[in-house]
């Protein structure tokens, strides 16, 4: 969790100011992000207009399905309920999601055991971001909006992931605002800037080290994206069946019975439903956008050794430790490495220069793979 409060929010007590920020109006935010700036990141990504909306509607039809029916001097005592049954609980509902999505459950973890050091650059061309395991350069055009809190602004990505920047990464509030105006103008955008120059590749020089690189297929990059959500999705799929079956049954036993009092709550189910299968036809959309616009034109270079894995693209670095594999799906023609259980690499057999090399690699897998639920797949 966080240390004791500074009186300058606007200031880490636990970070010191780096070197100098890139040529031109660049703003340096840097500071260690914990469980409480976790917990905020969250709560603004998921209270927002869209939800608010979605949730009034669900409640309006819960509470006209209730208690519609009632006549009379009853219906002040419903609209003081109204809150209490019908947005409370939907409410908690998204608090306790938060412990239990895979995701921010492993992360909030993470953060509890270690806090994440982070150096985030914002200048014309986009965000260049740092920490100890990783570095990666993103232009304005990869983000689709900014959730702005008082002390808290996050940047969502195409087509899921977020950057945040809490207040106490600024050194004053003016910098905190200079911030959130250079994003509110460039989110979105492509830059006329020409994009920072990318040093040429070398392998690195380490005895016995395996090389690999090359680009992804769209079949392999929807295979990877599909172990990541595929969990998520087949629960989906098995709550809209079953919203969508209680709606059919309301009306089914409206027209035997030949009345009709349950239209409204038939009409929250099938809402409800609607709203879940929504949420994965905008992530389809979204990766088909990603693969098109970035992971198609991106060369991944890997350097693999016994303890680690260093990646690098013409935007993204990663530098990982083989036990910080969470699991290893090992496949005839790909390795998939699943890291942070929320993120996944595909190394394919193709990407190795020789059958030794990639022999190699899969017997460095199979090392950590028995603490870490190596699998075959």
């Amino acid at each position: 969790m966080n240390g004791p409060h500074n009186d300058n929010p606007f200031q880490s007590p636990v970070i010191e100011q780096g070197s100098d920020a890139p040529a031109g109006e660049a703003i340096v935010a840097e500071g260690t992000f914990t469980q409480r700036d976790l917990k905020a990141t969250y709560r603004a990504l998921v209270y927002n207009w869209r939800t608010v909306a979605v949730l009034l509607v669900i409640s309006l039809v819960m509470f006209s399905g209730t208690l519609g029916p009632i006549a009379g001097n009853y219906w002040t005592i419903g609209a003081a309920i109204y809150p209490l049954f019908c947005l409370a609980p939907l409410v908690v509902m998204l608090e306790i999601l938060f412990y239990a999505q895979t995701y921010w459950r492993t992360k909030n973890a993470e953060l509890k055991k270690e806090p994440e050091q982070q150096r985030i650059t914002l200048d014309e061309q986009g965000v260049h971001f740092e920490s100890l395991k990783m570095t990666s350069f993103l232009p304005w055009s990869r983000f689709t909006r900014l959730q702005k809190r008082r002390r808290l602004l996050v940047l969502v990505l195409k087509p899921f992931g977020f950057i945040s920047l809490p207040s106490h990464y600024f050194e004053s509030q003016d910098a905190f605002l200079a911030a959130r105006k250079l994003i509110s103008e460039r989110i979105g955008t492509t830059s006329d800037v020409e994009p920072p120059p990318t040093e040429e590749y070398v392998d690195v020089e380490i005895p016995g080290a395996v090389s690999a690189a090359g680009t992804l297929t769209k079949k392999e990059f929807y295979t990877t994206c599909w172990l990541l959500v595929r969990s998520g999705i087949l629960t989906t799929l098995l709550m809209v069946a079953g919203l969508v079956g209680i709606a059919c049954y309301f009306v089914a036993a409206d027209l035997t019975s030949g009345r009709v009092q349950s239209v409204p709550g038939s009409l929250m189910f099938l809402f409800a439903a609607a709203i879940f299968s929504i949420r994965w036809i905008r992530y389809y959309l979204g990766i088909r956008r990603t693969y098109r616009d970035v992971t198609s034109r991106a060369r991944m270079r890997w350097t693999i050794t016994a303890e680690k894995l260093f990646a690098t693209s013409e935007t993204f670095n990663l530098n990982i430790g083989w036990t910080e594999i969470n699991r290893v799906i090992f496949r005839d023609e790909a390795l998939i490495l699943v890291y942070q259980k929320t993120q996944a690499f595909t190394l394919p057999r193709r990407f190795f220069a020789s059958e030794e090399d990639w022999l190699q690699v899969n017997e460095w897998a199979r090392r950590p793979a028995k603490s870490t639920q190596g699998e075959n797949a």
